[in-house]
């Protein structure tokens, strides 16, 4: 009886990491490609992104009065 119950946890674990796994999340940017990297610097509200496809890398500032600014990241 314990062996069965430990076979089902372990089953039911198993099954939650695989459907974890699969769960993926894609940024997009305005033309609709997915980027490849970001990261989110939340002190400086600075968020740099990379797209391997085309090479370019580049920086999206968030000011506080909601605008955006975006420049290229020196290489």
């Amino acid at each position: 009886m314990l062996l069965s119950v430990f076979f089902i946890l372990v089953l039911l674990l198993v099954g939650f990491f695989y459907w974890s796994g699969r769960t993926a999340i894609v940024v997009l940017n305005e033309t609709g490609c997915g980027l490849d990297v970001l990261s989110v610097n939340l002190n400086g509200l600075e968020c740099s992104f990379r797209n391997a496809l085309f090479g370019w890398q580049g920086v999206l500032l968030l000011r506080a009065d909601g605008s955006l600014g975006v420049a290229e990241m020196p290489r």
